[in-house]
């Protein structure tokens, strides 16, 4: 695991940043539940992508950390989760003991730009904290797919070695409650914010998706990056409070060619009683408890959301 992740992270932004996909010889659209997908492997500004995240209120209703699965050693090599990343980003080659035991090494916050040369002074960052993961979508996955997420060594953008102290000062905080104290490090971490949301099919919910507009704006939003490839997940969906939980394993995602979207047909019906619901579709149509394009297929239980 260790050399493919550390030549990943040698390649650096700048690299990431200029790879282009050739060859492409057909468009196609992956199915997701949460947001549209782009065509297969492309470049795109760092505010496109943004706009392109599901806007949906945070439910982080029945979240306990226990519920993603920290550390593991994903390729039995006898080092975890945690120990990769120490090694990877260690500016020397650490000095190693017994079992992977990380004992000294040179990592930078890039957060705060300070040095530290004790692993007990770092912390793993998960960019999208846990708990935000699961307010923004992650408590409907099944428990594989929430530790792999939380285990994500093949994107580089995910975890990150940075000052403990700013790391408990971070906490479950999206970027409306909290940025890293070294501003020239706000934009970056935006970015890499947005892909990662991306990349797991996350919703942002209004305020969190204004304040990353306003840095990814000029020369920031117009940075670009490639597009990350999505996540298939496997998510467990409860339809109803009495209903039984059902397992929907979406890790092969239907492809299919992509087409014009058919026009919004025209519907008349009587006027609801949206009393009862939590959100009234007036320009798309109903889907469990959200509001989704009528150019796509809802593939939700019957939830809280009205057709108005």
């Amino acid at each position: 695991m260790r050399k493919p992740l550390e030549k990943l992270r040698k390649i650096g932004l700048k690299h990431a940043l200029s790879t282009r996909l050739y060859g492409i010889v057909g468009v196609f659209i992956v199915l997701s539940f949460a947001i549209p997908q782009l065509s297969l492997a492309s470049t795109i500004t760092a505010r496109s992508l943004a706009l392109k995240l599901t806007v949906h209120a945070e439910d982080g209703a029945g979240y306990v950390r226990s519920a993603f699965k920290l550390w593991i050693d994903a390729d039995h090599d006898g080092c975890d989760t945690r120990q990769e990343v120490l090694i990877v980003e260690s500016k020397v080659k650490p000095k190693l003991g017994a079992k992977c035991k990380i004992i000294s090494g040179k990592w930078i916050s890039w957060y705060d730009n300070k040095t530290w040369t004790k692993p007990a002074d770092v912390a793993i960052d998960h960019v999208v904290p846990l708990k935000e993961a699961w307010d923004s979508g992650a408590k409907f996955w099944t428990a594989a797919t929430r530790e792999r997420y939380a285990n994500d060594l093949s994107f580089s953008w995910g975890l990150d070695a940075i000052t403990s102290k700013v790391n408990s000062s971070k906490g479950d905080k999206d970027p409306a409650q909290w940025l890293p104290p070294l501003t020239s490090a706000r934009c970056t971490y935006a970015i890499h914010w947005v892909a990662i949301k991306y990349r797991w099919k996350l919703t942002v919910d209004s305020a969190e998706q204004k304040k990353l507009l306003s840095i990814l704006s000029g020369t920031c939003g117009s940075r670009t990056l490639t597009v990350p490839t999505v996540i298939a997940t496997s998510t467990t969906i409860n339809q109803n409070t009495n209903a039984n939980t059902n397992t929907i394993n979406t890790s092969a995602p239907i492809i299919a060619p992509v087409q014009t979207p058919a026009p919004t047909p025209v519907v008349v019906t009587p006027v609801p009683n949206t009393s009862s619901c939590c959100k009234v579709c007036t320009s798309g149509q109903a889907c469990g408890d959200s509001c989704i394009s009528w150019s796509y297929t809802c593939h939700k239980g019957v939830g809280c959301a009205c057709q108005g």
